[in-house]
């Protein structure tokens, strides 16, 4: 009796037990069982996709101009310059970035005038950071100096960077480094490849009347001959003028020259050191 009564029982919830069964069966062929929350096509329409603008990578940021200058030292000369200071990031840790100047001066020697025709000197940088405190760099430098004799110098310098200053308005690092170099000039025996050591520094702080200041400085040595040393240095104060993009800037560079002949090896010759002043108008690239 107890049997026949189990039986009704399952043939009343046959109908329910199939209607389960055929349930899971939509699920399976849709991917999904229906949530109760149907989706409207204006919700969909009115998410953003991934557009361009958010794969885009930052552009390029800094300074690019041009101006006259003034050099005082053991010869004066007068002339006009172009420069820039450019930088891209690629991604949150690595950076790229550029500076350098070309100029067309004439010197004066005695009472005769010499021209030195774009002179040169530019860097490369490249920059990954290990953490808030370090990052690992690699620079590259150039130079051509006709009134030296430096037909022309390069220079790799390998080192890392130590942030001594990260601030939203300004920053201040210093990257020790070994460096290879190589040397075209008018004075044979430091000609030809050479390394040592080399040092760069750079400080940059946007002030809030609107002037920003940038200062930076790099010293090179020759492990072969100690009085082969560079050192060149610059500071500039910009202010906006007229147009916020367009920047006035104020600034001297500094260099100096450990070997401008044969006898400066013995300690007997010259060294060169001079200052350069310069006016120059600057466009300001990205923010």
């Amino acid at each position: 009796m107890r049997l026949q009564s189990f039986s009704i029982s399952i043939g009343c919830f046959r109908p329910l037990l199939v209607l389960f069964i055929s349930s899971w069966a939509v699920v399976g062929c849709f991917g999904q069982a229906p949530t109760g929350e149907a989706k409207s096509p204006k919700a969909d329409a009115a998410k953003p996709p991934a557009t361009e603008a958010a794969k885009a990578k930052p552009g390029w940021v800094g300074k690019v101009g041009g101006g006259l200058q003034l050099e005082n030292g053991q010869r004066s000369a007068r002339g006009i310059m172009i420069s820039g200071d450019l930088a891209k990031p690629y991604t949150p840790k690595d950076m790229l970035s550029f500076d350098g100047s070309v100029n067309h001066s004439t010197y004066l020697s005695g009472d005769v005038r010499e021209t030195a025709v774009n002179n040169l000197s530019a860097s490369a940088q490249y920059s990954h950071r290990l953490n808030n405190r370090f990052f690992l760099v690699e620079r590259f430098d150039t130079t051509r100096n006709t009134v030296l004799g430096i037909k022309h110098r390069q220079l790799n310098a390998v080192g890392v960077g130590i942030n001594i200053l990260l601030l939203k308005k300004g920053e201040f690092y210093v990257v020790p480094a070994y460096a290879i170099g190589y040397h075209d000039t008018s004075v044979t025996e430091i000609d030809g490849f050479n390394q040592g050591l080399a040092s760069y520094q750079k400080f940059r702080y946007q002030m809030a009347s609107g002037w920003s200041l940038l200062q930076s400085w790099m010293i090179r040595t020759n492990a072969e001959h100690r009085s082969d040393l560079s050192m060149k240095g610059s500071i500039a104060l910009s202010s906006p003028l007229i147009h916020k993009r367009l920047f006035l800037s104020l600034g001297v560079d500094y260099f100096y020259e450990g070997v401008l002949s044969a006898q400066a090896i013995a300690s007997e010759g010259a060294t060169r050191n001079d200052m350069i002043y310069s006016v120059k108008f600057n466009y300001q690239i990205g923010k």
